[in-house]
């Protein structure tokens, strides 16, 4: 995960997507530079909010490659598309 989080910094990710545990340790990882939004259970509200309001910008960390996205360490850095 240390990988995956210099990848997202390098990146200038900011605000991303993924599952609790991944969404935990990027957080603690990057010292909450990348916020880390949660997709299953809710951890911290304000980053929930701060996904919803990041529009194009927002990223999701998957671990499967996606279309338009970019490896990072054994995962990947994909957009997200929200239908409207």
């Amino acid at each position: 995960m240390r990988a995956v989080a210099d990848a997202l910094l390098s990146r200038g990710a900011v605000v991303i997507e993924t599952d609790y545990w991944r969404a935990y340790k990027i957080s603690f990882l990057t010292r909450e530079q990348v916020i880390a939004a949660s997709t299953d259970v809710v951890r911290i509200m304000e980053y929930q909010a701060l996904a919803a309001a990041a529009g194009g910008r927002l990223r999701a960390l998957q671990s499967g490659p996606c279309a338009g996205g970019e490896p990072a360490g054994a995962f990947f850095v994909c957009p997200v598309l929200r239908v409207k």
